[in-house]
């Protein structure tokens, strides 16, 4: 009932357009994200893909060289990322 699920579960029924974007409090989009994002849904001849219904971009963060816990943290995270996501993909 609370957090992420909650508030989509909350707000989905009035949300409006083809596309949603859900980012955490703390995400930093990068300028690129809707270039590399939408492109997902779409085949070379420009039709809709119909197995493909969420698409994951990986996190940017604000402050990666401000000391050496942040420069650890974002390498901490993205190691477990593709760790998980390569894992996803093999079907594991």
């Amino acid at each position: 009932k609370g957090y992420k699920a909650g508030s989509l579960h909350h707000h989905f029924p009035s949300v409006r357009g083809d596309f949603v974007a859900l980012f955490d409090s703390d995400h930093r989009a990068e300028p690129s994200f809707l270039r590399r994002a939408i492109p997902q849904f779409y085949d070379q001849d420009g039709n809709d893909k119909k197995n493909i219904g969420l698409v994951q971009l990986p996190w940017a963060y604000y402050n990666i060289h401000q000391n050496l816990l942040t420069e650890y943290d974002s390498l901490a995270l993205d190691l477990s990322h593709v760790v998980e996501q390569t894992g996803r993909a093999a079907g594991l």
